[in-house]
């Protein structure tokens, strides 16, 4: 529904339509449209974690990282998970209630950012530049960023030419730290800032 009717259109009238249900069990099952609408992204996420989640136990560096974020990427915008979470990001924006519920979400995507960097990220390299709660949000936020003007104009190639400098940026970044014997970072050390982006304490630089 929100792929197709956008989050105006996913009315309890247009989703019972879809459903073919009766539109009272809308609000028997989830006591709102809007909860109905979280609950769908929610599972969006769960099935995209699944789906993904093995990809990652593969990244052991920078070229890595940028070739599993530009395969999810695609990934998205082919089963339409990309339009689910536009049009719930529109709706948020005009409710605080709702913005909370789609960041609690999203909120599990920076846990598995902050895994995924800190597998493709020389550790003595994430700490003096960004530490790695700040390194996962700044990945979220450019992925999300990418997908949503992805969908503005599907037909650009302007995502894939990004995806493929930053695969040369990351290479070049791999061969850098092997020349200079940096090994990627393991998963240890402190979190970072909380927020959006979880449970998490400052991280030690």
């Amino acid at each position: 529904m929100l792929r197709t009717e956008g989050f105006a259109g996913a009315t309890a009238r247009a989703v019972a339509g879809a459903a073919g249900c009766n539109q009272a069990l809308v609000f028997y099952h989830f006591g709102s449209v809007q909860n109905l609408l979280v609950a769908a992204l929610a599972k969006v996420s769960e099935r995209r974690a699944a789906a993904f989640g093995p990809l990652l136990d593969g990244i052991s560096g920078p070229d890595d990282l940028v070739a599993v974020a530009a395969e999810v990427h695609r990934a998205d915008l082919e089963s339409g998970n990309v339009a689910v979470l536009a049009e719930m990001l529109a709706g948020a924006g005009s409710d605080p209630e709702l913005a909370r519920q789609v960041a609690d979400c999203i909120r599990p995507w920076f846990g598995v950012a902050r895994a995924s960097v800190e597998r493709a990220v020389p550790r003595p390299v994430l700490d003096a530049l960004l530490g790695a709660d700040e390194a996962a949000f700044a990945v979220v936020a450019l992925f999300v960023g990418m997908e949503l003007l992805s969908r503005l104009d599907p037909g650009a190639d302007r995502t894939e030419a990004l995806l493929d400098a930053l695969g040369r940026l990351a290479h070049l970044a791999g061969l850098v730290a092997g020349s200079t014997g940096l090994a990627a970072g393991g998963a240890g050390g402190a979190g970072g800032a909380g927020g959006i982006g979880g449970d998490q304490v400052a991280p030690s630089r």
